[in-house]
């Protein structure tokens, strides 16, 4: 399973549900600026900017309930997507972790 291009689909899944459709097109555009083309795998540091930007803006959320966790789906992506293959999560661990309740919960967040 390729799972760092399941986090670039979670990661623009989480970019829209968090923003809107047109947060995806200045992230893509960032990318662009930064390193001159829009691959994931080139723009490591925008990612992880990114994600970090996506967990400021649910911080200061008012629309979640108090008792979930907000950062669900960004910190799914930020788990697929570290640059070095030995450091992401594991299909297993993933597995794990999705048949856990707390991620289920997660998802219902929203």
């Amino acid at each position: 399973m390729d799972l760092f291009s399941l986090g670039c689909v979670l990661l623009e899944m989480s970019t829209i549900m968090i923003n809107d459709h047109e947060a995806l097109e200045r992230f893509q555009r960032i990318r662009q600026n930064d390193t001159g083309g829009i691959a994931y795998s080139q723009n490591a540091l925008t990612i992880l900017q990114w994600i970090r930007c996506l967990w400021a803006q649910l911080s200061l959320s008012l629309n979640f309930g108090p008792q979930c966790d907000r950062h669900g789906l960004p910190n799914l992506a930020f788990m697929m997507l570290d640059p070095n293959p030995n450091f992401r999560i594991t299909t297993r661990q993933l597995l794990t972790l999705i048949s856990s309740s707390k991620l289920l919960y997660i998802s219902f967040c929203f």
